[in-house]
């Protein structure tokens, strides 16, 4: 049983009769009280309370010399055992799956990470291969250049001195 708490009364009257405050249920109830909700105030200003009931075994008298009663205890209690045991393996389960697939992912995308290094630096290294090919290539043609220039200064010249 749940119940929703917006006085420090009301709670100190609750808590008085057995309910507690328990952090793992909330987180499965706040989000879909908080729609509920008329302000975020309340459900801020509000606590979550949980009532769990302590075992009983139906009315029979624990002090009877009726060997009935343990026999009903026993098979109670084996059968709750039973359950909690299936469902802390199904959580588990669960739980197991999704590491494994968080695990899976971050391998995956480390490998990933390494595969795009390795690139950069492919990218990087023929990068500064062809810096050098310009490099090379822009003197090459700046020493063209200046022989042309070269050559056309002396053209120029011969033509200076048959014009005088």
């Amino acid at each position: 049983m749940c119940v929703n708490s917006l006085s420090t009364e009301a709670t100190r009257f609750f808590r008085a009769l057995g309910f507690i405050q328990d952090d793992i249920s909330e987180c499965r109830l706040r989000p879909l009280l908080s729609r509920k909700m008329v302000s975020p105030v309340e459900t801020s200003l509000s606590t979550l309370l949980f009532y769990y009931p302590s075992y009983r075994v139906n009315s029979v008298s624990m002090f009877s010399n009726d060997s009935l009663w343990f026999d009903v205890s026993l098979k109670s209690i084996s059968d709750e055992i039973d359950f909690w045991r299936e469902r802390s393996v199904e959580s588990y389960h669960d739980q197991i799956t999704l590491v494994l697939r968080l695990k899976s992912e971050i391998v995956k995308l480390h490998n990933q990470l390494r595969q795009r290094d390795k690139q950069l630096k492919e990218i990087k290294q023929e990068n500064k291969e062809l810096r050098h090919i310009v490099t090379q290539s822009n003197a090459m043609a700046a020493i063209s250049t200046i022989d042309e220039l070269g050559s056309l200064f002396e053209s120029i010249k011969d033509l200076c001195s048959v014009v005088r």
